[in-house]
């Protein structure tokens, strides 16, 4: 048990895949296999055309970064690997929120948790080079009841997708706010 206090933990995902808890300060990590990940985003955005379209809708929402750098304006479709784009939209997060599921009902973070704690609801997307995206997004886990939502804990949630890897890299971390 020493040992688990050292490494994170790593599971690989399968349609069976739980999380039944998770503790403060330690960096869950769930590995995907790129090919399912692909499949979940295609039946969501069947053709590139699709993707294209969400994304031009998504970049406004998001916190979109080419190269660590903020990019204002929607960038070429030769800027970005056709592979790659389907990750560049909201749908993306479609699997982590099915993990987190299973912990509580999942929602956006409130203003108040954002002004307190420091917080950012926009999904930051950093198009890091020609084939590797790393994406960011601060979700909550809630309670509910017929009279109020309480949060129960605030997640961070980064994707990590490299289109030369056979796994999309997960990690969920509970968060504190700064």
């Amino acid at each position: 048990m020493e040992m688990m206090n050292e490494y994170d933990v790593v599971s690989v995902y399968t349609h069976s895949s739980k999380m039944y808890t998770m503790h403060s300060f330690v960096k869950h990590n769930v590995l995907v296999p790129k090919k399912m990940y692909d499949a979940d985003l295609e039946g969501c955005l069947p053709y590139l055309s699709d993707a294209w379209r969400q994304f031009k809708l998504d970049i406004f929402r998001s916190d979109f970064r080419m190269k660590g750098e903020k990019v204002n304006t929607i960038p070429d479709e030769t800027e970005i690997d056709p592979h790659l784009i389907r990750y560049c939209t909201q749908s993306v997060m479609g699997i982590p929120v099915v993990l987190l599921w299973q912990l509580g009902v999942v929602a956006e973070l409130d203003k108040h948790e954002m002004k307190t704690k420091h917080l950012n609801t926009k999904m930051r997307i950093d198009v890091v080079n020609d084939t590797l995206v790393l994406i960011q997004k601060q979700l909550r886990i809630v309670y509910v009841t017929h009279s109020y939502i309480q949060t129960k804990q605030i997640v961070d949630v980064e994707i990590q997708v490299d289109s030369n890897q056979d796994l999309v890299e997960l990690s969920f971390t509970q968060c504190e706010g700064k």
